[in-house]
């Protein structure tokens, strides 16, 4: 559960970003910057800020769904160690609610 609050706060600071981005940023911005650092194309304000939110409430939906997918998938497509133990349809729900890096040896 402590992973969803991380997942809430980062959502949470990504929009005070935004806000704060908003107010400061100039109407015209670099959309596209060489190997150099010279900007090859310039955007407007409101399509970098659209940009970023889409991108945040992108990553929100992937990182806030992963429990209902990682149930949903099929097996060929979960990567987990000891995939005979975790994999069983009777051990699947508990995988989901497992954060990474606590599977245990069975």
């Amino acid at each position: 559960m402590k992973w969803r609050l991380l997942l809430a706060a980062v959502v949470v600071a990504m929009v005070a970003v935004l806000i704060w981005q908003w107010v400061t940023l100039p109407e015209q911005v670099p959309a596209k910057l060489g190997f150099g650092g010279t900007v090859q194309r310039w955007g407007s304000k409101s399509e970098f800020l659209l940009t970023m939110s889409g991108a945040t409430v992108l990553m929100a939906l992937v990182f806030g769904t992963v429990e209902v997918w990682l149930r949903r998938i099929p097996a060929a497509f979960v990567n987990v160690p000891h995939p005979q133990y975790w994999l069983v349809p009777q051990r699947r729900a508990e995988l989901a609610r497992m954060r990474p890096g606590s599977l245990r040896r069975p």
